[in-house]
């Protein structure tokens, strides 16, 4: 987990944490919206977040293999770097494909969510 979420502060509770990552996936499942892609179950505590992001592994997947035109949108609505993207996308394959995009998405997604609590919404 703390590879996906690396600027959460060691020192903040669990529950702060997972109220970070909550945030994380609501904020994720509003670009699933607007990309015209299914939601996912959020996590609601730390606990529970390999669910989370098995669905997005699953979703992820799904679009690969249907030609991941939905998945454009979302990379734009998420506003994920272009180049780091780029580089996974031309140096990646398979498993390893998807829990790159896994991780670009939900590190954007935490950026976001921690810009958004620093400047009081």
């Amino acid at each position: 987990m703390t590879d996906l979420f690396p600027e959460i502060p060691q020192d903040f509770s669990l529950k702060k944490q997972s109220e970070l990552i909550r945030l994380t996936f609501e904020q994720l499942n509003k670009d699933l919206n607007a990309s015209r892609l299914q939601a996912i179950d959020v996590a609601q505590e730390i606990l529970e977040i390999s669910k989370s992001i098995q669905g997005l592994r699953d979703l992820l997947t799904h679009e690969i293999d249907h030609g991941g035109h939905k998945m454009q949108q979302l990379f734009y609505r998420v506003d994920v770097d272009e180049k780091r993207l780029s580089s996974i996308l031309r140096n990646e394959e398979g498993v390893e494909l998807v829990e790159a995009l896994i991780h670009l998405i939900l590190q954007r997604e935490f950026q976001k969510v921690m810009i958004r609590l620093s400047w009081g919404d």
